[in-house]
């Protein structure tokens, strides 16, 4: 069988469906600029050589012909029109950007087909680093697909497209606060405004998830692909914002996977460090002092014990200085052994999140 002539089969279409647009026929210009589309994608030649390797590798399976019988019979009779928009020149595969479309005719929904349809243009802008122009049309797909029955019952779908159009516009401009006041996609609002606007949906669609463990997984694989975006674009003070956000998304990750020693790893490598060293330093100036002097578990060689010295004596303990004039007596040495544990945990506390800001 020869191979087909995607680029004639895409012209064909492409004429047939400007003559619908003069005739007024719209539903049927939008079926045929769909597979003007889609034949022009496979014109791709650089599409072939993976395609060829992956059906070298695919028939070289000792049950190649037994697992495929249907197709291979279809093919040997000619009758090829029913593996054609699966296969396409089987037993070869070209992935395409746009669905197939069995997935094309099962979506009738407008809505539906305008952010696949704007996804896919966006994909091609990208691909051409024409990342102003893929922003636009990623921002334009995500508020399509928000408004889908799909979108509504699996909120990743548009989420990822406002995550793309976030990557795209830092490509393209170099950060998420760029200085400028365009107009282009909202009447009144800014690009700027419109991409963070983007962002914060995209979170909260991530959010409406379900799954908890998997809402929060998604949302910091989102996060890291947007401080990547920013550091291949040498922004590094907007970068660390999002640094924080996908320890704080890790974090609720590992903690609804019942990972709790890791979730609390990642909560002080982030904010919780600061809480948690506030929190020990509490303890030591009055937490311990106060149970020291107001359960007599501190004795003085001189004589009575004052809270002052009660103070000291804290103090002493968390930093392993030997104490000349106090002793602990009865449970103070139990405490004085938790205190000394504390303050040296402490210490590998701030080691560890030391390294981690070096990595």
């Amino acid at each position: 069988m020869l191979p087909v002539d995607y680029v004639a089969e895409g012209r064909k279409y492409l004429e047939k469906g400007l003559d619908s647009v003069v005739k007024g026929d719209i539903d049927d210009a939008v079926e045929c600029f769909y597979e003007a589309a889609a034949a022009f994608d496979r014109a791709q030649y650089s599409k072939l050589i993976p395609a060829l390797w992956e059906a070298i590798a695919r028939m070289l399976e000792p049950d190649f012909k037994e697992k495929h019988s249907k197709y291979v019979k279809a093919f040997q009779s000619g009758k090829i029109q029913d593996v054609y928009d699966e296969w396409y020149q089987f037993p070869l595969t070209y992935r395409i950007d746009v669905a197939q479309k069995s997935e094309w005719r099962k979506y009738k929904d407008s809505m539906h087909r305008q952010a696949w349809a704007y996804d896919w243009a966006a994909k091609h802008m990208e691909r051409l680093t024409l990342y102003e122009a893929a922003y636009a049309l990623y921002f334009k797909a995500a508020e399509k697909a928000e408004q889908t029955r799909v979108g509504e019952s699996s909120p990743n779908w548009p989420a990822e497209l406002y995550n793309k159009a976030a990557i795209n516009f830092i490509r393209a401009y170099g950060g998420l606060e760029v200085g400028r006041h365009t107009q282009r996609l909202k009447k009144g609002v800014s690009d700027e405004e419109l991409i963070k606007n983007g962002i914060k949906k995209m979170e909260t669609l991530y959010l409406r998830i379900k799954d908890r463990s998997r809402a929060y997984r998604l949302l910091a694989i989102s996060y890291r692909l947007l401080k990547s975006a920013l550091i291949e674009a040498g922004n590094m003070a907007q970068a660390g914002q999002f640094v924080r956000k996908e320890r704080s998304a890790l974090m609720h990750y590992y903690f609804h996977n019942k990972s709790y020693f890791r979730a609390t790893a990642e909560w002080l490598s982030g904010s919780g460090f600061g809480y948690f060293i506030i929190g020990l330093f509490l303890m030591i100036l009055f937490v311990f002092p106060y149970i020291y002097y107001h359960w007599n578990l501190v004795a003085s060689r001189l004589g009575n014990i004052t809270y002052p010295d009660a103070i000291l004596y804290s103090i002493e303990s968390a930093l392993g200085i030997g104490h000349d004039e106090f002793y602990a007596i009865g449970y103070g040495r139990f405490l004085n052994i938790i205190e000394a544990a504390l303050s040296w945990l402490g210490l590998g506390v701030f080691i560890w999140w030391l390294t981690r800001r070096l990595e």
